[in-house]
């Protein structure tokens, strides 16, 4: 088995010679593909005429620019468009200036200008000996009055003594004053009468009265009290919080009881919440000379009596069958000796009743 494998692989000189030539070839060839392989193509240089042209163009302007500059005397703060072309800027950069002008507020002095990014350096100094900044006026009209305290925040509870305060605000700091612009001796009154341990800091001062900011007191409108008793529905309508359907809910108990004695009457009408009886307690009054309406406990039958909303069925026919079985009442006390009222009935039902 040997032999045979060793046979196999047996060859001439003349094919080792060939099998080392085509060896040879293959390695010169691979060499050569390598080298090729690892060359980068040659970078080709594209020329566009028309980038050319327009760089050349734009440079063309801003050396023109330069070179048709008018130097002169002004002030950043009043040239228009027109001037700052004059002085070597393009319409665009022009515009920009002025609006970084408005943005900070008006130029203070040249420095502000110079922050303006349109502007180099270079430029800024050549502009320099021709910036002529106006400064703003500081006119002061000045005036007197009291002085009454400083504070850091608002302080409300002293404007409800004073019909005209006035406050200075300056570094988050606010001070308070009196009667801005009156006359000496009327300052001096003024003086007089706040002088005190609130005040102990009270004096006349002077300062600019554009500083002066009034204080508007806006007085809370009492409104008109009405009268439960007389009032109508339309005029009832008018209080916040009732309406029609309430306005003559109330009118109609009004006239079930013969009119009302207590505020605290209406809330047994149907409707009436507590948030709304506190209101209508403030708005409303008793007026003492309209009459309550009684009922004769002497001459009044069971069914008259049975409408007033203190007085039912059964209080009603006791009533009256104690009249009929003892006679008439002889004082309002004597209703006492039915069994069927208590206490509390009675004091409800005494203002609305009458032997005479």
């Amino acid at each position: 088995m040997i032999f045979l494998f060793g046979d196999y692989f047996e060859s001439t000189s003349s094919q080792r010679k060939g099998a080392l030539f085509i060896l040879l070839l293959i390695a010169i060839l691979g060499f050569f593909y390598l080298i090729n392989y690892n060359k980068k193509a040659p970078v080709k240089l594209v020329f566009n005429s028309d980038d050319f042209d327009s760089s050349l163009v734009a440079r063309k302007e801003i050396v023109a620019l330069k070179e048709t500059a008018t130097y002169f005397q002004f002030d950043p703060n009043t040239i228009n468009v027109d001037k700052w072309m004059q002085l070597g800027f393009s319409k665009k950069q022009a515009k920009t200036i002025i609006k970084y002008k408005e943005a900070i507020g008006g130029f203070s002095n040249a420095k502000d200008l110079a922050k303006c990014y349109v502007i180099s350096s270079t430029k800024f100094n050549q502009l320099l000996p021709y910036i002529k900044i106006k400064p703003k006026p500081t006119s002061k009209a000045l005036c007197k009055a009291v002085f009454l305290m400083h504070s850091d925040a608002p302080i409300y509870d002293i404007y409800i003594p004073f019909s005209s305060l006035f406050y200075v605000k300056k570094s988050n700091r606010f001070s308070y004053y009196l009667g801005a612009g009156e006359s000496d001796s009327s300052l001096e009154s003024v003086l007089i009468k706040v002088n005190n341990k609130r005040f102990p800091l009270a004096k006349i001062d002077s300062l600019d009265c554009h500083d002066l900011k009034k204080i508007t007191i806006k007085k809370p409108l009492i409104p008109q009290k009405i009268a439960i008793n007389s009032s109508s529905a339309s005029t009832l309508t008018k209080i916040r919080g009732i309406g029609p359907v309430l306005s003559t809910r109330i009118i109609s108990y009004r006239e079930k009881l013969g009119g009302f004695i207590s505020l605290s009457q209406l809330d047994e009408v149907y409707g009436i919440e507590n948030e709304l009886l506190v209101e209508l307690k403030s708005r409303f009054y008793i007026n003492d000379s309209i009459a309550i309406r009684k009922l004769n406990v002497n001459f009044s039958t069971i069914d008259s009596l049975k409408k007033h909303p203190y007085i039912d069925w059964s209080l009603a026919n006791a009533i009256v069958a104690y009249r009929e079985h003892h006679g008439p009442y002889d004082s309002i006390e004597s209703i006492w000796d039915i069994q069927l009222l208590d206490s509390n009935t009675f004091f409800k039902i005494r203002p609305y009743i009458t032997i005479k």
